[in-house]
């Protein structure tokens, strides 16, 4: 009610006198004042947020705020990045990060007999050439899973 009032009262008195003697703040009275002006925009929130939560169930919960403005935005909404988030934050809407797992490259229950350890932790050699040391494994790449094989001469 007091805002109210400030507001039909505004055109006497100064409205930062107004809101200092009710003891409201201007920002309020703004808000209050634009929420006023415009009644329909909670109803255009509802169901905003209402396709946003939509748009997340559909992309596998993958899409973030930058993702989530742009079918939005082709959908008619005036949407930004910034507010996509402030929408997904107030629907509680996280996004699931996918992770990559790698080929799998190690049968430990394998029936094959196990090599003996011919180096015994003996590092340290006299000459080149008598012992050689490798692994191998694999990295993600945009092309996809590459292997990399490595082979040392100690």
């Amino acid at each position: 009610m007091r805002y109210a009032f400030i507001l039909q009262h505004q055109e006497t008195w100064p409205i930062a006198v107004l809101c200092e003697v009710l003891e409201v703040s201007r920002s309020g009275l703004y808000a209050y004042a634009h929420q006023q002006a415009a009644p329909g925009i909670a109803r255009d929130e509802v169901a905003l947020l209402a396709r946003v939560k939509a748009l997340h169930a559909e992309t596998g919960q993958s899409y973030g705020s930058r993702w989530m403005a742009k079918p939005l935005q082709a959908q008619g909404f005036a949407v930004g990045r910034a507010k996509a988030r402030r929408l997904m934050q107030d629907a509680g809407l996280a996004v699931r990060r996918r992770t990559r797992r790698g080929p799998v490259t190690t049968d430990s229950q394998h029936r094959y007999p196990v090599a003996p350890n011919l180096l015994a932790l003996q590092f340290e050699v006299e000459k080149p050439y008598p012992v050689w040391v490798g692994d191998i494994t694999y990295v993600w790449t945009a092309e996809g899973w590459l292997y990399v094989a490595v082979l040392l001469d100690l």
